[in-house]
């Protein structure tokens, strides 16, 4: 009798443990806080339909008043993107070439942003799609730079 109830007890505290570990799980995930002011701009096209203008290959000058808004999701606080963040909206995201370095300060993760790509170029790196703001030719190939105006 004294064996089973051992075994009772053994189970019993295994199964509180178990429970009250199990618990502590978080699955809903925060979503990034929208920092800045609202924003008064509305998009005329989404990432996904940007990124479609771009012809693989071939820097594309984007002619038409295009404005897409969205998020950025990864900036340069962590030293691993440089002169660059990641903007997203609900269709895509697109990879954002910037000439300024420490721009976490004004553009950080879950700044909402409108960028008017009137003007602007498509390009790719190691099949992501990026835009920039003009090209170069450096080696005899063509190369995407970066948005210096970003006011």
């Amino acid at each position: 009798m004294n064996f089973d109830f051992k075994n009772i007890v053994y189970l019993s505290l295994f199964f509180a443990l178990a429970t009250g570990l199990s618990s502590c799980v978080d699955l809903e995930f925060d979503e990034p806080p929208t920092t800045g002011t609202p924003l008064n701009v509305e998009a005329n096209t989404t990432v996904a339909e940007l990124k479609a203008l771009y012809i693989p290959g071939k820097l594309t000058r984007i002619e038409d008043d295009l404005v897409i808004r969205g998020v950025v999701v990864a900036d340069d606080r962590s030293g691993n993107f440089y002169r660059s963040f990641i903007f997203q909206d609900e269709s895509a995201g697109i990879e954002v070439l910037i000439n300024l370095t420490d721009y976490y300060n004004f553009f950080p993760i879950g700044r909402e942003l409108a960028i008017d790509c009137q003007g602007l170029y498509l390009g790719e790196y190691n099949g992501i799609v990026q835009l920039g703001g003009y090209t170069y030719i450096e080696n005899g190939s063509e190369q995407l730079g970066d948005i210096v105006d970003y006011n």
